[in-house]
């Protein structure tokens, strides 16, 4: 509920039918869709992406976020703003929405039907990609992020490469993998 909240999803509420229940329930709502409270930047000068999150899911799931929005810590925490710089070509605003999923949801796939509401079910073999070259070069470590369940994150990273591979963009991928320095990515892509 939380990620389909802030991924702009909307969720029909029913209406109770005592009073009392529907008090109850609107106060829980009121509580579990509050507006995000921190803002998330990938990239600079016009050309990144900006995604609004909840700071307490980003810290909890990662050491960078948690570093960035600790409370006497660096100023963005202040700001409630967090800025990425992930090393070039940024990551297109799919592998972004992408990564906050997983980050909500352990997945880089919507696996809720939505009826047409939310962000995109899947990622593209191109956003896979990106995904890969911002969490790192390899599974060991946390990558840029310093996620704990970073190897999670990768394997299904590659599954959807793998997936999403044809005739016509294996050069093309396999080009972009070779230029991010992605070893693991070139070997799916060849496989």
């Amino acid at each position: 509920s939380l990620w389909h909240r802030t991924d702009g999803g909307s969720q029909d509420s029913g209406s109770g039918s005592s009073k009392k229940k529907s008090k109850k329930r609107s106060n829980a709502e009121a509580f579990a869709f509050a507006s995000p409270d921190c803002t998330v930047e990938v990239g600079s000068e016009g050309g990144g992406t900006t995604l609004q999150a909840d700071q307490f899911v980003l810290a909890a799931r990662s050491e960078y976020f948690r570093a960035s929005l600790s409370f006497g810590g660096a100023q963005e925490g202040s700001e409630r703003r967090v800025k990425l710089n992930p090393p070039p070509p940024l990551p297109s605003t799919a592998a972004t929405r992408g990564i906050l999923r997983f980050l909500y949801t352990g997945s880089l796939v919507d696996l809720t039907p939505m009826d047409g509401a939310g962000g995109g079910a899947s990622l593209g073999p191109d956003d896979a990609l990106d995904v890969l070259h911002v969490t790192g070069q390899s599974d060991d470590g946390g990558g840029y992020l310093q996620l704990r369940d970073n190897k999670q994150l990768r394997n299904e990273a590659r599954r959807l490469i793998s997936e999403g591979m044809c005739e016509g963009n294996a050069f093309d991928l396999l080009r972009r993998a070779d230029a991010m320095g992605q070893q693991e990515a070139k070997n799916v892509i060849v496989e």
